[in-house]
C-alpha cells in the first residue's frame, strides 16, 4: 500500500504538467511569442512522447518491475523538462521541454496499475483504479485557479524551478518506498510473450477507437483549448481562465469517484461507459451550438464533459479482462498508449486546423471547428465501441 500511496501522489504531479499550460497561454503569449499553434504543438509533444514510452515502459515493466523504470524516466524527464522549460527563450525550447516532461511522467500512472493488477483481483480493480486517478486529479486542480495565482505572485520561470525540484523530490521516494520488483507468475519472469499477443485477441480491437478518443476530449479541452479560447472569445484573463478550469478539473476528479465504484451497482462496464461517453458527447454538441454571450452556461457544459468524459478507469478495466497475467505490464501500457497518444494526435491534428482555418473563419467559428471535429470523432468510436463484448464484474 506505501508503493501506490507514493505513485498516487506521483500522478497529482502527472495530471498538473499534461495542464498546466491552458493556465500559462497568455504569460508564453506575451514573453515568447507562443500563439494557439505553438501552445498545441507543445502540449501534443507531451501526450505524443508520453505515449510512445508506453511501450518500452511496459515490457521494462514486465522484466525488471516499476521502480527502477519509473525512478530514471522522471528524473532524467520530469526534473531535466522542467529545468529546460524554466530557461526557455522560444517556442521550441517550450515544446522539447514538454517532450521530455512527458517522458518523465510516462510510467507513473501505469506503474500504479501494475502493482494493482498484481495485488488486487479484477473486482476490485477497476475501483482502486479510478481512486488512483482522482487523487491524481488534484494536480489537476492545481494547474487551474491555485497555478494562476502563483503563477501572479512568483512568475513562471521561479515556478517551473519549484516543479523542477519538487519532480527530483518525487523521484527520490520511489526509488526508496517502490519493492523491488513486484509479484510475478513464471511467466513474466521468463518474459514470455509481447505487446502484438495482446493485439491479436478477439474483440480487443472494438475497444481501442474509444480509448484512443474518450480521454482525448475533456484533457485536450481543459488542457489545451480552455485557455486560448476564453482568452480569444471571452477575454478572461490568466485568474478568469484559471477559474473555469478548476471547476472543469474538480469535476474530472468528482467524475473518477462517480466511475469507480459504479460498476459494483450495474453489472456491466461496456453499458456504463457507454452512457457516460454519450452525455459527454452531448455537452461537446452544447459547447458548439451554444450563442457566444452566455458564459455561465458554457462552463457549465465544460463542466459536464470533465465529470462524465473520465471513464478511462473503467475502460482500462474492460481491456484487463481480455489478456492473461503475464502480460499485464504490457496490457495496461498498450490501452494507456492509446489513450494517451490519442491526446497527443487529437491535439497536433486540431492545432493544424485551427491554423488552416483561423485566417478564413471568424474567432467563434475555428473555435467551433476544432469542438465539431473532435464530436465526429467521438461519435464514430462510440458507434464502434457499442459493438464490443461486454465483459461483466460478476457472473
Amino acid at each position: 500500500m506505501p508503493s501506490i500511496i507514493i505513485l498516487a501522489i506521483s500522478y497529482i504531479l502527472s495530471q498538473f504538467y499534461r495542464s498546466f499550460l491552458a493556465v500559462m497561454t497568455p504569460i508564453l503569449k506575451l514573453e515568447l511569442a507562443m500563439n494557439a499553434t505553438d501552445i498545441s504543438l507543445a502540449s501534443s509533444a507531451w501526450f505524443i512522447v508520453f505515449g510512445i514510452m508506453q511501450f518500452p515502459i511496459g515490457s521494462w515493466f514486465d522484466r525488471y518491475g516499476p521502480r527502477r523504470t519509473t525512478f530514471l524516466l522522471l528524473l532524467i524527464g520530469g526534473v531535466g523538462g522542467a529545468l529546460l522549460f524554466a530557461f526557455a527563450q522560444t517556442s521550441t525550447q517550450v515544446i522539447i521541454a514538454m517532450a521530455f516532461i512527458g517522458m518523465g511522467c510516462a510510467p507513473i500512472l501505469m506503474a500504479c496499475y501494475f502493482i494493482l493488477a498484481k495485488e488486487f483481483p479484477p473486482q476490485r480493480f477497476s475501483m482502486m483504479a479510478a481512486l488512483v486517478i482522482a487523487i491524481g486529479n488534484l494536480g489537476n486542480i492545481f494547474s487551474a485557479e491555485p497555478l494562476a495565482a502563483l503563477n501572479e505572485l512568483m512568475g513562471w520561470r521561479n515556478l517551473m524551478f519549484g516543479l523542477a525540484l519538487l519532480s527530483f523530490v518525487v523521484a527520490i521516494l520511489i526509488l526508496f518506498i517502490l519493492p523491488r520488483r513486484a509479484k510475478a507468475d513464471r511467466k513474466s519472469e521468463k518474459n514470455i510473450g509481447s505487446v502484438f499477443d495482446i493485439l491479436k485477441l478477439k474483440g480487443f480491437w472494438m475497444l481501442l477507437p474509444l480509448a484512443t478518443i474518450a480521454y482525448a476530449i475533456p484533457a485536450s479541452i481543459r488542457g489545451l483549448w480552455t485557455g486560448p479560447y476564453l482568452a480569444d472569445v471571452y477575454g478572461l484573463s490568466s485568474l478568469g481562465i484559471g477559474e473555469i478550469t478548476f471547476w472543469m478539473a474538480l469535476a474530472m476528479a468528482l467524475g473518477n469517484f462517480f466511475y469507480g465504484p459504479i460498476d459494483s451497482f450495474i453489472n456491466s462496464r461496456k453499458w456504463i461507459v457507454f452512457g457516460g461517453c454519450l452525455v459527454t458527447a452531448l455537452g461537446l454538441l452544447g459547447v458548439i451550438i451554444l450563442p457566444q454571450n452566455n458564459l455561465t452556461l458554457m462552463a457549465i457544459f465544460f463542466v459536464a464533459i470533465g465529470f462524465f468524459g473520465v471513464c478511462f478507469p473503467l475502460l482500462v478495466s474492460h481491456a484487463r479482462e481480455f489478456y492473461p497475467d503475464y502480460l499485464i505490464g504490457r496490457g495496461v501500457t498498450l490501452v494507456n498508449f492509446f489513450s494517451v497518444g490519442g491526446v497527443g494526435l487529437m491535439q497536433f491534428l486540431s492545432g493544424q486546423i485551427y491554423k488552416l482555418v483561423e485566417p478564413h473563419y471568424s474567432t467563434v467559428g475555428s473555435f467551433q471547428i476544432i469542438f465539431i471535429f473532435y464530436l465526429v470523432l467521438y461519435l464514430i468510436a462510440l458507434a464502434i465501441y457499442g459493438f464490443s463484448q461486454d465483459k461483466k464484474p460478476r457472473p
